[in-house]
Formats: structure tokens, C-alpha cells, sequence
């Protein structure tokens, strides 16, 4: 049976640990650890790739049943696995019941999920306290939500008990549709008032479906704003946001307090109904991809690899994206340590750095193996390479993909001086001839690889390179101008999960052929799965 031993000692997990930490080791090699040893004709860190490609984000959802239909493992390891994350499953709630803080609505969201897939209605309270530590989760009424039969006391009477200094409802729509209704608007108002008088906050009324979810703090706060609960120091306040979204009217306060039509529908702005990223993954999305991010959860994707419209043809398919409105969307979705990279060429490559300084970092050169610009040869030089852009917020996954050079053994002289850093005791340098990679690379370009089905498509193989540096086995990749798919194609080949999006479905681009480029990609993508099981 292979064993971890049989790895290079550089890369063997328990080393790495030892020498690095946990944060230094990937999921797999993780794993790799648990595991111990591998199967017949494949070492355990083959095999645990193969279980984290496998389940992706779903790994600790997977039962021994799932594990079991794994070729090669048997009930021992399947237990193994699954003891491990019932072992820390069980740790998670314990631990969470110590000091839950409750941010903002996706703090909501994450304690009652339950609530999504009910078939009746529920109205559920959070209670916290003055540092938005949740106190208490109790459930207020089951069936159908109406001012008339909810009273604030139900409510509150709970929270004085408790101490409680403020409170987050949350309410589910078995419809599906998370809009909220007439009555959901009168009852939220009666509350927010209450609380109010009560000196109780109200800090939020969250709508959740199957369908997605809604916030009237979110809403009513508007998307320039900080959409935590306490910002620069303030608690959100429903009351005094409902307030301010009032139609102007001159009777008292007291007088229109309950009055269905004083916070009418009209004052709510229609909200971004964002579904959850299971909803999105490994599926090619057809429409305009400012408008399709909009609907990706905050912080879901692990890597953007997206080869964007450089705007250097008079082609429509080559219009460039507003790029203030594109980084909008990126910096949203993005998880803090995901990187952003991006194909680039000429000016654009300068429009796109400026576009975004902050989070710029570097670029790498790709060397092609066929120039372009033909037509301008006997003016300027023939275009050989394009530039890829990467971006990020914080430091992100970098697996450097070594190349090969030749082996050295070299000495350093006792008298030899640096300038740099001072002096230093002599040391023998070897190299068995594996080098870093610089920022330089080549690659064929796609007509090596066979069809090709656009005029700016990329090869799988740069796409590949790509992923595996800045990526893990099981992460998601999206590429939002997925054109011919190849950067999709990359990621199932490399193990990870994709969203693709594409507005060309009915495009003439080679000359009177119409071209349906989300068919494609589908058909693309397909093919590689098929190949890859073949294997």
C-alpha cells in the first residue's frame, strides 16, 4: 500500500505542518495527514485530492455512505473521515453557544437557515445584547404573519426578561419570494415603534426563502453605507431608518403610527435578490455579467481568472466593461484572500492597472508562440505577448509551479562580500535544478489545442497554470466573459468549481456563421468531464 513516505520529503504534508503550521498546508494535504496512508495504486496525497475535488464545498456534509463510494475506501477510512468532522461539527456548536456576535445580516442568515425551506411561516427573535452578542434565539408565532394578532408584548416581554438591549426578527416566506409584503411592512413598523418607546433597538426585519433573502436594514441603508449593525460607533436603528423613508405628512406621530399606508411599497427600494453560490456554481449563466454578479453572494468566489473585452477591435463583442462597475462587483464577491486575475494588452493593460491601484500587485508576461499585428509589420514590432494583471486584497493562495533548469553545486568563499547584507559564513549552494517560477511565461496559443471557436480565445493549458497557483483543489473560479470557455474548461480539469457567465448567444463573428457561445462553453465543459472520467 502507498504510504506519505513515498512523497518527496519537500512535499510531504506532516513535514510541511511541522516546519509551517496548518495555515502553510491545502485542504487535501490536511487531509493527507488524517489519512495516513493511501490505497492501492495511489499515495495519500492522490487520494485525498480525489476526496476534496470530489465533495468541494460539500466535504463536511459527506456521510460514510458518500465516502464509501470512493474507489479504494473501505468502512476504516470512511470512518476515520467521518469521525473527524463529527468531532468537529460537534466542538463548532458547542463553542458557538459561548459568544455569538451578530454583525450584520448574514450572521442572521447563518443561525437560521432552517427557517428558508419551511413550508409554514415563521417569525422568529434574535435577543442581544449591548456588544450584539446574541442572547437567546426563541421562536415568536408559527402560520401566517398579521399585526392583529402579533402584540409587541410577545416580543418584548422576553427581552426585558433577558436584558436584552436589542433585537433582530427574522421572518420566512414559504412562496419563495423574498419581497416583502403590505403586512410585513405594518408589522415591522408596530414593532420598530415599540422597541422605540420601549428603549429596546429593533435592528433589523429579515425576510428568508428559498429564493433568496431581504433585509430592510440593507435596504433602507443603501448600498453606500456600511451594512454592519454598528458602524463607526452607531447602532443601526430600524425605527429611526423607516423614519427618514416616510412620506411627508402633517398629523402627529401618534396619530399615523399603525396606519397601513404611512411606509407605502413605493418607499422601498426594489432590493438585489442574492441567491446562494450553489445556486451559481458549475453552471454557464447567459446575460450581461454586471448584472448576473449583482446576484452572487458576498465573499463566495476563490479566484476571478477572466480574459475581459480589451476594446482594440470595432467589434461589439469587444466593447469594454465599465471597469468602475466591474470592480464594484469583484471587490464584493471576492473572498479577502482570492486573487483577481486578469488578461490584459496594450493600452488596456495600462487602463486596467490605473483602474484599481490599490489592490494592483504584479503582472506576469505571456509569451506566445504566435506573434500578431501582421498587418502593421512593416511599421511597428509584431505583438508576441499579452499581460496578465493580478490583483488581490491580501495575500493569496500561491502554489509556485517550479520549472526545471539544470542541477548545480557551488560554494560561496569565505572573503566573498555581498554589499547587501554584510558579511556572511560561507555555505554550499545545490540545486538539483528545480527553480522558481519568474514572470515570464509560455504558453502555445489555442490553436495548438485543437478548434478553436473565437477570435480572442485562450488555451486551456495558460488557464490551468493559472488556477493551480493561485487556487486549491475544490475552490471556486469565475470567469464572468467566459466566451469560448477555455478558462472553464481549466478549472474542471484542475478540480475546482466554476461559474461561468456569457451574454454572446447569438453572435456573428466569423463572417455570416451565427454562434451561440454559452451552447459552447456547455459543450466545451461536457467534453472535458467525459474525458477526465475516461481516465
Amino acid at each position: 500500500m502507498a504510504k506519505i513516505k513515498d512523497i518527496s520529503r519537500v512535499d510531504r504534508p506532516r513535514e510541511k505542518f511541522l516546519k509551517k503550521g496548518s495555515d502553510a498546508l491545502t485542504k487535501s494535504e490536511l487531509l493527507a495527514i488524517l489519512l495516513g496512508s493511501g490505497i492501492m495504486g495511489k499515495n495519500v496525497k492522490e487520494l485525498s485530492e480525489q476526496i476534496i475535488r470530489k465533495f468541494g464545498v460539500k466535504f463536511l456534509s459527506s456521510s460514510v455512505d458518500d465516502l464509501l463510494q470512493i474507489k479504494g475506501i473501505g468502512k476504516a477510512k470512511a470512518l476515520q473521515i467521518s469521525s473527524a468532522i463529527a468531532l468537529v461539527k460537534r466542538y463548532y456548536e458547542e463553542g458557538r453557544g459561548n459568544e455569538i456576535v451578530i454583525k450584520n445580516s448574514n450572521s442572521v442568515l447563518s443561525l437560521t437557515y432552517g427557517l428558508r425551506d419551511k413550508k409554514k411561516e415563521y417569525l422568529v427573535c434574535l435577543y442581544l445584547n449591548a456588544r450584539n452578542v446574541l442572547i437567546k434565539k426563541e421562536t415568536i408565532t408559527i402560520g401566517l404573519l398579521d399585526k392583529s394578532l402579533i402584540h409587541p408584548r410577545e416580543i418584548f416581554a422576553p427581552a426585558l426578561e433577558l436584558r436584552a438591549a436589542s433585537i433582530v426578527l427574522v421572518h420566512n416566506h414559504p412562496s419563495g419570494d423574498p419581497l416583502p409584503s403590505e403586512k410585513d411592512i405594518e408589522v415591522i413598523k408596530k414593532i420598530a415603534e415599540a422597541g422605540s418607546l420601549l428603549g429596546i433597538n429593533v435592528i433589523d426585519f429579515i425576510i428568508t426563502s428559498s429564493e433568496g433573502s431581504y433585509s430592510f436594514s440593507e435596504d433602507l441603508k443603501g448600498k453606500n453605507k456600511s451594512l454592519d449593525y454598528v458602524a463607526e460607533g452607531a447602532q443601526a436603528a430600524l425605527f429611526e431608518l423607516l423614519e427618514t423613508e416616510k412620506t411627508a405628512y402633517e398629523t402627529s406621530l401618534e396619530e399615523q403610527a399603525f396606519e397601513a399606508n404611512n411606509f407605502p411599497m413605493s418607499n422601498i427600494k426594489k432590493p438585489v435578490l442574492r441567491k446562494e453560490i450553489k445556486d451559481f456554481v458549475n453552471k454557464v449563466h447567459s446575460g450581461d455579467c454586471l448584472d448576473v454578479m449583482k446576484k452572487i453572494p458576498d465573499k463566495s468566489i476563490d479566484m476571478i481568472l477572466c480574459d475581459l473585452p480589451y476594446g482594440t477591435t470595432q467589434n461589439k463583442w469587444d466593447s469594454v466593461i465599465p471597469l468602475d462597475k466591474l470592480w464594484e462587483q469583484y471587490e464584493r464577491i471576492i473572498k479577502d484572500n482570492g486573487a483577481i486575475v486578469l488578461t490584459a494588452q496594450g493600452l488596456f493593460t495600462a487602463k486596467l492597472i490605473l483602474s484599481n491601484e490599490k489592490l494592483f500587485k504584479y503582472k506576469i508576461i505571456w509569451e506566445k508562440s504566435k506573434p500578431t499585428n501582421f498587418l502593421n509589420a512593416k511599421k511597428q514590432p509584431l505583438r508576441k505577448h499579452e499581460d496578465i494583471c493580478v490583483f488581490y486584497k491580501t495575500q493569496p493562495t500561491y502554489n509556485p509551479q517550479m520549472r526545471k533548469g539544470e542541477a548545480y553545486n557551488k560554494g560561496v568563499r569565505k572573503n566573498q562580500l555581498t554589499g547587501s547584507y554584510g558579511d556572511f559564513k560561507p555555505v554550499e549552494v545545490k540545486s538539483d535544478g528545480e527553480r522558481y517560477p519568474i514572470d515570464v511565461v509560455y504558453f502555445k496559443t489555442a490553436e495548438s489545442e485543437g478548434k478553436v471557436y473565437h477570435p480572442t480565445q485562450k488555451p486551456v493549458e495558460l488557464g490551468q497554470y493559472l488556477i493551480r497557483t493561485f487556487s486549491n483543489p475544490g475552490e471556486i473560479i469565475l470567469d464572468n466573459t467566459c466566451g469560448s470557455g477555455s478558462f472553464l474548461v481549466s478549472a474542471v480539469v484542475e478540480g475546482r468549481d466554476f461559474v461561468g457567465i456569457e451574454k454572446n448567444t447569438d453572435v456573428h463573428l466569423f463572417k455570416d456563421k451565427k454562434i451561440d457561445y454559452v451552447k459552447i462553453c456547455n459543450d466545451r465543459v461536457e467534453l472535458a468531464k467525459e474525458k477526465l472520467s475516461l481516465k
